[in-house]
């Protein structure tokens, strides 16, 4: 299945979704208020061919951070917050050589403190920060 197309409205993430091989999908999307995506990426989480969404937020009202909607066949589950950091950037590949994709993303709190980290896969659905 191929996330063909990912459509950023204002505080609106709406993902809908094409290629379905004998299954209906319907477009899913989710609300963060207060909210726009900075960046958007595919993930496969458990690198099986089911891709996923993460996001990363950039907001001044705390709810910043780098946010996974996963997905289970037909269905996109609401976001797993993966971190706080105000993200900016952000992008899907494998840091460590263990064929699950990391993520690694850019952030600045605006007062002086800017960085890159990686939240690394484990290979179960969880991601361990290594900064």
């Amino acid at each position: 299945m191929n996330l063909s197309k990912i459509i950023v409205i204002s505080e609106l993430l709406m993902l809908s979704l094409q290629g379905c091989s004998g299954a209906s999908m319907r477009p899913a999307s989710v609300t963060l208020e207060h909210m726009a995506a900075q960046a958007i990426r595919k993930i496969d989480v458990y690198n099986n061919g089911e891709e996923s969404i993460v996001a990363a937020y950039k907001t001044g009202y705390g709810n910043s951070g780098i946010f996974l909607f996963m997905r289970d066949e037909n269905t996109f589950h609401d976001g797993i917050k993966l971190s706080d950091d105000p993200a900016e950037s952000l992008e899907v590949m494998d840091i460590n050589g263990d064929k699950f994709p990391d993520i690694v993303y850019g952030f600045d709190t605006g007062y002086g403190g800017t960085g890159i980290h990686v939240l690394t896969n484990n290979g179960d659905g969880t991601f361990s920060p290594q900064k």
